[in-house]
């Protein structure tokens, strides 16, 4: 449960000291029994939102989980691209995402080499090929997670996945190694 819903209907009239490590516990109005740390306190100091404003916020892209993974086919690597929100959930829906592969940490070039075979979506759909096995744009299917195939027979370490979200955010992956790839 997001901690503003938690705390949507405490009102304090005067004021309530805590001590370092307290705990404050609370029934919310749906009658269930919640806890919030002076952590989670702390990190509503100075707040200015209100819940209608945060939760506009509740389920909005955030970032993409890249996971790079040995493929069936000889040479693949599978790319699994999941779109999350702020507390890592995948959000179920359709998103158009850029992708790119890049030997730059900072992602801000594509990669100097060309793999020997295509970057091809399993599922999704690839809608323009900007740079050939380089750089795509795509969308997801309904799950909000698309599972791209790159076929490198020199299983080509230290490049990096690169999603730019709808938003505007970036998110990178880890370094791919030998054994990203099938036979790697």
């Amino acid at each position: 449960m997001q901690l503003w819903k938690k705390i949507n209907e405490l009102t304090v009239t005067k004021k309530l000291r805590l001590a370092k490590n307290a705990v404050l516990s609370f029934v919310d109005s749906t009658g269930a029994e919640n806890t919030l740390s002076m952590a989670e306190l702390e990190a509503l100091d100075g707040l200015t939102a209100t819940t209608a404003e945060l939760n506009t916020l509740d389920g909005a892209i955030a970032s993409a989980s890249i996971v790079l993974s040995a493929g069936a086919a000889t040479d693949e690597m599978d790319i699994t691209i999941t779109v999350q929100d702020a507390a890592g959930n995948t959000i179920a829906d359709t998103h158009n995402l850029e992708v790119w592969i890049t030997d730059d940490a900072d992602a801000l070039t594509l990669t100097a080499t060309a793999a020997s075979g295509a970057l091809t979506a399993v599922d999704g759909g690839i809608l323009s090929v900007l740079t050939a096995k380089k750089h795509i744009i795509c969308v997801t299917p309904a799950t909000g997670i698309i599972n791209l195939s790159l076929v490198d027979s020199a299983n080509t370490a230290g490049e990096y996945v690169v999603v730019k979200l709808p938003n505007g955010l970036f998110s990178i992956s880890a370094a791919s190694v030998a054994g990203s790839y099938e036979g790697g």
